[in-house]
């Protein structure tokens, strides 16, 4: 085997954990829970995927950016220049499935245009090395969501636009984001295969999800549904609350019994009328009064920023304890799956098959959901995600063993070698060119 076909040979592991992403999203859009997640309460723990699964499937797609462009050996030169094309050329397609999905109408927040553009910022971290990169995700996790709290209260002024929507006000905002493909680049040029990376990838992630999420919990606010009347009922904000089921998009027909959940961290205003807003801290609700929120007319001032929105570490909070928890449970996810791959493969290969064919899963899901959204919900409890979950690892595996790469990732795989061998075509031919200054 060429060193270009080991270094882009497939690891199980990686494909496992990919595979969990992906069945985590899923989670995240179709699964219900009795609660916020409770480590005592196992009919909580889909929670778990709300926020962290998105976050796992950016730190791998990081860790495929650092394979693609020679693992542990940094591609130099032209290798590198075709390896950034190649990269640019999926990140285009990704932007334009994303684009496709939105037509759909489903319910589900598409995550590929806002992948695309941290695949394109990503770039010129290709060839750095590994310590280089953990320190500058490092830094990034705290300045970021700083910036971003920034940005989102002089956002809120200014005419919407694609590109502000993705960088700033968008449900994966990559300005907070491109923290996970850094880390993902940094972990692939590792090399995966020693057991002794694997050990200290796992208690790298366990000492960053303790700090994250245990800073996260003292520094949120307590406010919990238990301390509202009897009978009253909470009507969820707006995007980003984070603790409730938002499934028609809906406003008053998002009310709950506010001691059925969790609503720490939030601030909530009494509506007058037995119902109450919860929208998370820093959110733009001004002043409340019995119209509503008052917003603020005036323009952007330093006083819209309330750095309280920095605490705790809730799902799509982008707070710097999200940032560096959620950062914790990808690399330990990623960690135990190169762990438990190499010793059960058989029993894992569903997972693996999936995870092989990540895209199209993903792009696949979301089409059933926008085209079965009104019967979904027919079904009682999770017999909707547990069939998702059941049908794709069938799909999957029998697509693997039969078929090999997926449809969608066979596409992006053949046309971005094809573009980029033409651009290194062409220049190896106006650099052979006679007519070329640099040949006199």
């Amino acid at each position: 085997m060429s060193p270009a076909s080991r270094s882009t040979a497939r690891i199980t592991g990686l494909d496992v954990a990919r595979g969990l992403a992906v069945l985590g999203m899923f989670a995240a859009h179709l699964a219900f829970t009795s609660e916020s997640l409770n480590l005592f309460n196992p009919s909580s723990w889909l929670e778990v995927a709300h926020g962290r699964s998105s976050i796992l499937f950016a730190v791998l797609a990081g860790v495929s950016m650092a394979i693609l462009s020679g693992r542990t050996r940094v591609y130099e030169g032209a290798e590198l220049v075709r390896c950034r094309i190649r990269i640019f050329v999926r990140a285009a397609w990704l932007f334009a499935l994303g684009s496709i999905l939105d037509t759909f109408g489903s319910s589900v927040a598409v995550i590929l245009e806002y992948y695309a553009v941290l695949f394109v910022l990503a770039l010129p971290f290709l060839s750095w090395r590994p310590r280089r990169l953990f320190i500058v995700a490092g830094v990034l996790a705290v300045v970021m969501p700083v910036l971003h709290l920034v940005a989102s209260a002089w956002l809120q002024y200014q005419s919407g636009s694609t590109l502000g929507d993705i960088l700033v006000a968008g449900t994966y905002p990559a300005l907070i984001w491109i923290v996970f493909p850094l880390v993902g680049i940094g972990v692939g040029r590792l090399d995966l295969t020693a057991a002794r990376v694997r050990a200290l990838l796992l208690a790298a992630g366990v000492m960053l999800a303790v700090v994250g999420y245990g800073l996260g919990a003292a520094t949120t606010e307590s406010f919990d549904g238990d301390d509202m009347p009897d009978g009253v009922e909470v009507t969820d904000g707006a995007d980003g609350a984070g603790e409730f089921d938002d499934i028609d998009g809906g406003f008053d027909d998002d009310r709950v019994p506010g001691d059925q959940i969790d609503v720490s961290g939030m601030e909530c205003f009494d509506y007058g009328d037995g119902t109450y807003y919860c929208e998370p801290p820093g959110g733009p609700s001004g002043d409340w009064d019995d119209d509503g929120p008052d917003y603020d007319d005036d323009g952007f001032s330093w006083s819209d920023v309330d750095l309280r929105a920095l605490g705790g570490a809730a799902p799509h909070s982008g707070t710097p304890f999200e940032v560096v928890g959620s950062a914790g449970v990808a690399l330990g996810v990623i960690a135990l799956c190169l762990m438990v791959a190499d010793r059960v493969r058989w029993l894992v290969f569903p997972l693996a098959a999936t995870g092989a064919m990540a895209l199209t899963a993903y792009c696949g899901h979301v089409v059933a959901i926008a085209l079965l959204e009104e019967s979904l919900w027919d079904m009682s409890g999770n017999q909707v995600y547990l069939w998702f979950v059941l049908v794709t690892l069938a799909v999957a595996s029998l697509w693997r063993l039969t078929l090999g790469r997926g449809p969608l990732e066979r596409l992006l795989t053949w046309s971005s070698r094809r573009v980029a061998g033409d651009v290194s075509d062409r220049a190896a031919a106006a650099t052979d060119s006679p007519t070329n200054p640099s040949r006199s």
